[in-house]
């Protein structure tokens, strides 16, 4: 099961940001005590909150490979840095793009989220780009007709 950071980094920089406000009506922190100490703590993980989230969000966010579908490129519980502004900038929780920054180019590695499971990611290099007919057959692959040549670049001497 994986866990959606960027959700729970949201809803922890809007309760931040709430006390913070409540604070600045109600004055809280004059009132002494166990609120003040809440307060102030909460005041002071806004910053930490909205600095992690802009990173995750919108600069890089960190990946481990979970299978062994990449091998031999990508080992297993091998760890990425992924970037997060190569396709455009999308909005955290809603995965709303707000900028085209790039489009996707055969041979890039991508994560993106499964269609059936969209709590679990996937990483896998493109083959196929949009309008694209790619099929697999006695283990050929072919893109639009033509055969993709592949080279070995180097025996694989993992285990099974």
């Amino acid at each position: 099961m994986d866990i959606d950071i960027g959700f729970w980094l949201t809803l922890a920089l809007a309760v931040t940001v709430a006390v913070w406000l409540i604070d600045k009506v109600f004055k809280l922190k004059q009132k002494g005590g166990r609120v003040e100490g809440a307060v102030e703590t909460s005041n002071s993980l806004i910053s930490v909150f909205f600095v992690v989230l802009v990173i995750r969000s919108f600069i890089i966010e960190p990946f481990t490979i979970p299978s062994g579908s990449m091998l031999p490129t990508l080992q297993v519980n091998d760890f990425i840095l992924v970037n997060k502004f190569a396709y455009g900038l999308r909005l955290p929780v809603t995965n709303t793009k707000i900028i085209e920054t790039g489009e996707p180019q055969r041979g890039d590695v991508m994560v993106f989220k499964f269609p059936e499971n969209r709590s679990q990611n996937f990483i896998k290099r493109v083959v196929g780009l949009p309008g694209d007919t790619v099929q697999v057959k006695d283990n050929v692959v072919t893109v639009n007709g033509e055969e993709i040549k592949r080279e070995l670049a180097r025996e694989w001497e993992g285990s099974g």
